[in-house]
């Protein structure tokens, strides 16, 4: 795969993410916040790639900027949804066998019960983004 990459080409497309990069910044943070793997940069990253794979393949041609970003909005969607259900979900209270007990019993930090560090560490960065 060789990729003719002409100035005019970048520039134009430099130009068109310059018009929709506000608004795509806001579609990313409201499709934020559910997934504890992804923020809204790497959203924001991933709606980038597809508009530079689209704009490479001819397909952003004569579009309007609503219609690109209604786009990239379900491009989001459509991704968040294939990777949040690759995602493997445990409970720290789920039992792994009659042998060993809970999950929560085995995995200890320092002496700390599993759910006070992992609540420890979660009040931590809570604090951290509110400053």
């Amino acid at each position: 795969m060789s990729f003719d990459l002409r100035t005019s080409d970048l520039r134009t497309f430099d130009l068109i993410i310059k018009r929709i990069s506000r608004t795509l910044q806001r579609i990313t943070q409201k499709l934020n916040g559910r997934f504890s793997f992804m923020d809204h940069d790497d959203l924001y990253q991933e709606a980038l790639l597809q508009l530079w794979i689209d704009f490479q393949g001819g397909r952003l041609e004569a579009k309007t900027d609503s219609y690109i970003l209604q786009g990239c909005y379900f491009h989001l969607k459509n991704y968040i949804r294939k990777t949040q259900g690759s995602a493997t979900v445990v409970s720290l209270n789920s039992m792994i066998d009659e042998e060993s007990g809970r999950l929560e019993e085995l995995i200890e930090a320092d002496e700390v019960a599993a759910l006070d560090y992992v609540d420890g560490k979660m009040q931590v960065e809570a604090l951290l983004a509110a400053a």
